[in-house]
């Protein structure tokens, strides 16, 4: 009898333990109903972790942390920033989709936000806001050293003996460059990388050209040690292309992104971040080196300046 009572002692408790169990899920699911979860993926300068091992929004930095900070504060809304689990964008392949664009579109996530180019097919499983950034597509190389050839045309480029040619895997450039009339572009044998830090590296490391985002350049190419220059494509070759947000098909929520976009654009806070994160250290560094100089240049004018006096007399 005493085995029995005990028996159905342990029952009660865990029937309890498991009520109060769905309690707190309920609870916390009823808590975090008005807090989206926003994927992203680490890629400078849009976003970096400031820490080892970061677990809240404040543990990242850059323009996209910057502009949902913004965004909350014009929505009221919260949300929960995590990294893609694979880190990547988002791409399919026999109708499943990886990166951030397959947690959007699985329920993983309610929200994506980072520099994802918007594009037809990624249209059919996701809803995109207005874009926050719109850009052409170039190449990134070493810059020439002192006495070697300048790739001022694309036609410069391509016939470099050895040089090979990059983009970001999982991403839309090399769709957009095998779609291009110059056949040229599309015949280019194309090399995978797996991020951006990855691809400036080989680049760094000699013949090696990245093709991305002009804005996304444009930032690496403005960072000491100034060794990087862009070659552009000609603009008839590759149409524009554009950066936002990915957001839960037919869920509604771009309609509140897309309202808090537009007050940002209009109030010029926008273009406030990007001065932000896009500075110029090699236009800098050259300002710098000038300031220096001027004492030698003054001395050196007065100099001359009494030169030519004692010979004119």
């Amino acid at each position: 009898m005493a085995s029995v009572r005990l028996l159905l002692v342990a029952v009660i408790a865990v029937y309890e333990l498991s009520s109060f169990i769905d309690a707190v899920v309920v609870e916390r699911d009823r808590r975090d109903a008005n807090t989206w979860i926003v994927t992203s993926l680490e890629t400078k300068p849009y976003l970096s972790s400031t820490v080892a091992n970061p677990t809240k929004n404040e543990d990242y930095e850059g323009y996209i942390p910057d502009l949902l900070a913004k965004i909350r504060a014009k929505l009221n809304q919260n949300y929960k920033l995590q990294i893609v689990a694979d880190r990547l964008y988002g791409s399919e392949t026999r109708g499943v989709w990886n990166g951030m664009i397959g947690e959007v579109k699985d329920g993983k996530a309610d929200v994506a936000a980072a520099p994802i180019t918007v594009s037809d097919n990624r249209k059919n499983v996701v809803d995109f806001t207005k874009p926050f950034m719109t850009f052409s597509t170039v190449f990134v190389v070493r810059k020439p050293a002192n006495g070697s050839q300048e790739f001022k045309t694309l036609h410069d480029l391509i016939s470099q003996p050895g040089m090979k040619f990059g983009v970001l895997q999982h991403g839309t450039t090399e769709q957009f460059i095998s779609q291009s009339p110059n056949q040229d572009l599309a015949r280019l044998n194309i090399e995978h990388v797996r991020t951006q830090e990855e691809g400036i590296e080989r680049v760094r490391g000699g013949n090696f050209a990245f093709i991305i985002e002009a804005i996304t350049a444009e930032y690496w190419t403005r960072k000491a040690p100034c060794d990087l220059v862009e070659v552009k494509i000609n603009d008839s070759d590759l149409k524009a292309r554009e950066y936002a947000f990915a957001a839960k098909k037919n869920a509604g929520y771009t309609t509140k992104l897309n309202q808090a976009m537009d007050e940002l654009r209009a109030s010029g806070e926008l273009e406030e971040l990007k001065r932000k994160w896009w500075k110029d250290e090699c236009k800098s560094s050259a300002v710098s080196a000038l300031s220096h100089s001027a004492p030698v240049m003054i001395i050196l004018s007065a100099f001359l300046s009494l030169l030519i006096k004692t010979v004119k007399y």
